[in-house]
């Protein structure tokens, strides 16, 4: 069955994320795992994060996705494979533990295009706490936010 339907697995670290705008879109995706890329940098550009290759490390999740279903979000991302494309899509590998023990190469992960000028109203270098963080202080089961009485 899988044979004829290619898969792809994609690596998403933003609004792609569960509990941001854009999981909907993958809603019907197999979710894999969350896991690492390395030699990136993120960057908030305002409504949405960027990655740039750095020297950081970036957290996301992991998804099987259909080659339909990755068209879309290539539109969705501004990617058609054109040098004025807001991100280009690339293969990384994906480390779903510590020490590198358990990886996947060949993940597809939109990276940003443009370049990021100090002089941006936003650009700002960001990490877990906005993009990463965010969903479990907001969905997580487990945590108390004390109320104003």
């Amino acid at each position: 069955m899988l044979e004829n339907h290619p898969i792809v697995l994609l690596f998403v670290y933003g609004t792609l994320r569960y509990g941001f705008e854009l999981n909907h879109l993958l809603r019907n995706s197999p979710f894999i795992g969350l896991g690492y890329v390395e030699g990136f940098k993120m960057y908030d550009l305002g409504g949405y994060p960027g990655c740039v290759k750095g020297d950081g490390t970036i957290w996301g999740e992991v998804y099987q996705v259909s080659e339909e279903l990755l068209r879309k979000l290539d539109e969705v991302e501004g990617y058609s494979g054109t040098p004025d494309d807001l991100y280009e899509r690339t293969s990384v590998t994906v480390n779903f533990d510590q020490k590198r023990k358990y990886k996947l190469s060949g993940v597809q992960m939109y990276v940003y295009r443009r370049s990021i000028d100090d002089n941006m109203s936003s650009g700002k270098e960001t990490s877990l706490p906005i993009w990463v963080c965010l969903r479990y202080l907001i969905t997580s089961p487990t945590l108390r936010i004390p109320t104003q009485k």
